[in-house]
């Protein structure tokens, strides 16, 4: 398997340029690429903030990780559904609708990112 910044630097390339991407799906096996994901979400001030479950960057681990990969071998990795919260829009009385996903939810699209 590739090193996880060369996939990234390939996949960020073709998306460039336009390409499709094939056989995407195995990338998502690579725990190196979780672990980007990671290092680029943990450190936000929304990492602490629950979505639907009780899940937050506290209980990320090398295990929970083996687990989604696990999970998304055997085809049975399911999104959890976002919370909806309404928070005031900048400059205005009105509000606007903000999802919170579940941690899990989050670290993986961020690794698709």
């Amino acid at each position: 398997m590739q090193k996880a910044e060369k996939v990234l630097d390939i996949i960020s390339d073709r998306g460039k340029r336009k390409l499709p991407l094939y056989r995407i799906y195995r990338l998502l096996y690579n725990k190196e690429l979780f672990l980007i994901a990671y290092k680029n979400i943990y450190a936000n001030n929304g990492a602490m903030t629950k979505g639907v479950t009780n899940e937050t960057v506290d209980g990320m681990s090398i295990a929970k990780i083996d687990r989604i990969i696990d999970q998304l071998k055997r085809e049975t990795y399911r999104f959890a559904p976002v919370r909806r919260e309404y928070i005031k829009k900048k400059g205005s009385k009105k509000q606007r609708p903000l999802g919170l996903p579940t941690w899990n939810s989050r670290l993986f699209w961020q690794h698709r990112s």
